[in-house]
């Protein structure tokens, strides 16, 4: 697998990171904790991120109604290891148009990773493998982009995606949206893996609800 990062304009303290050693990989959202292969996932659906107190997630505002849980090796025919629990964009079946989703956190987090990978079932530029993957970390309410970067999978293979803010002092991260597009240009479905949580960040006192939107 060749990865490259394409950079754009951001917040100089937060960084890319295209690897998960570039993470203190404080914390770790379980998605086997919603529910088993198969179980569909609705808008509203919460789970807790083991290793740092009180953060959690919850996923919402899918157009679609909510995500599926899915394995690698059994309703994902991508590259994962074998077996890893997964959550698709998708929860109608793969191979269809994606704008992408947003991770919304109940406190401030002071970085993000995890694997991503566009579904191989889709129905262009099957002859091309290769997808980018966009990540933009956000405030709260997603008006300000505090970050914005790239990561290019020549192959098809999970890339990495994530970002480390090494300041803390300002603008506090709640929000991550990602997005896959692929050799043509279109935005297709995706699924990804447990996410690395680095330590939180500023502003822990603002613990209101927190949504996964998918866009």
């Amino acid at each position: 697998m060749l990865v490259s990062a394409i950079g754009f304009d951001a917040r100089a303290d937060v960084v890319i990171v295209t690897g998960a050693g570039g993470l203190t990989q404080d914390g770790v959202v379980s998605l086997s904790g919603f529910g088993v292969e198969g179980t569909f996932v609705p808008n509203g659906s919460s789970t807790s991120v083991t290793g740092i107190s009180g953060l959690t997630a919850t996923i919402n505002g899918n157009i679609d109604g909510g995500f599926l849980r899915v394995d690698q090796g059994g309703l994902w025919s991508g590259t994962f290891p074998s077996g890893e629990p997964l959550i698709s964009t998708n929860p109608d079946g793969p191979g269809t148009i994606d704008s992408g989703l947003s991770l919304d956190f109940n406190q401030a987090i002071g970085g993000f990773g995890g694997f991503v990978q566009m579904d191989p079932v889709r129905g262009v530029s099957l002859e091309n493998p290769s997808f980018t993957v966009q990540i933009r970390a956000t405030d709260v309410n997603h008006e300000e982009i505090i970050f914005i970067d790239s990561v290019f999978s020549t192959d098809g293979s999970p890339v990495v995606i994530g970002f480390r803010d090494n300041d803390g002092t300002t603008t506090p991260l709640r929000g991550v949206e990602l997005k896959v597009t692929d050799s043509a240009g279109f935005n297709w479905d995706f699924a990804f893996d447990s996410i690395v949580q680095a330590e939180a960040g500023p502003g822990l006192a603002d613990c209101s609800a927190v949504t996964l939107t998918k866009h």
